[in-house]
């Protein structure tokens, strides 16, 4: 074993990349030695035998990552672009993986999500102060919503009546942002392309520097 030596290592169990170590250190934790230059990715994956880019990732409390830039010990799934596109989609952008059920799920509290809905519900009611003819147009419909976020059983059907007070809220020339968990979006993932090594932007700088300017030719005038 050489001491001092620094090296690529990877997990030959997920084929994650771990990045630089001394040999020593990743000889300890079992890990293996790359042959080759790095992959040119923040995280990356061997994957049918050339390094892909890891777009996705899940930590052990089931939360997502999409495009990480760095490994974390926390981490257990990791996925390429391929595999990203055949694995379950979260409904949500907040839903979380169960490892037991192998489903995403809504993990929010239930009671603390009321109690933040009525109050932002109130909290713009109140603004609603300066202008009596469109509070006393909606009280009605502000009582009955607040009833209604009193009753729900899920955290989707509380996110469903903000969104349903939004758009009263927007009628009447109020901002109002209702979505605490969206609707999951999964982004179009596309291969990035390696970034040049600093070896070789040095040798093309240098270049530019060392070319001889061009002389223009002059027009002879007839």
């Amino acid at each position: 074993m050489r001491r001092g030596v620094y090296i690529q290592a990877y997990e030959e169990e997920s084929l994650i990349w771990r990045g630089s170590m001394p040999e020593s250190e990743a000889r300890a934790r079992g890990l293996s030695l790359i042959s080759g230059p790095p992959p040119p990715f923040p995280v990356a994956k061997l994957a049918g035998g050339k390094w892909e880019r890891v777009v996705a990732i899940i930590d052990s409390g089931g939360n997502l990552r999409l495009f990480p830039d760095r490994y974390c010990d926390a981490c257990v799934l990791f996925f390429t672009r391929e595999e990203w596109r055949a694995y379950p989609k979260p409904a949500f952008a907040g839903d979380t993986w169960n490892f037991a059920t192998e489903a995403w799920e809504d993990r929010r509290s239930l009671a603390e999500l009321k109690a933040d809905a009525a109050l932002r519900v109130k909290s713009l009611v109140r603004a609603w102060a300066e202008n009596p003819e469109v509070r006393s147009r909606n009280e009605e419909k502000v009582d009955a919503l607040l009833k209604a976020v009193r009753e729900q059983d899920s955290p989707a059907g509380v996110d469903g009546l903000m969104r349903e007070f939004a758009a009263l809220a927007g009628e009447e020339g109020y901002g109002f942002t209702p979505d605490w968990n969206p609707p999951y979006a999964d982004p179009e993932v596309q291969p990035l392309s390696p970034p040049p090594s600093p070896r070789a932007s040095r040798r093309q700088s240098w270049r530019r520097r060392l070319k001889p300017p061009q002389r223009r030719r002059r027009r002879s005038c007839a």
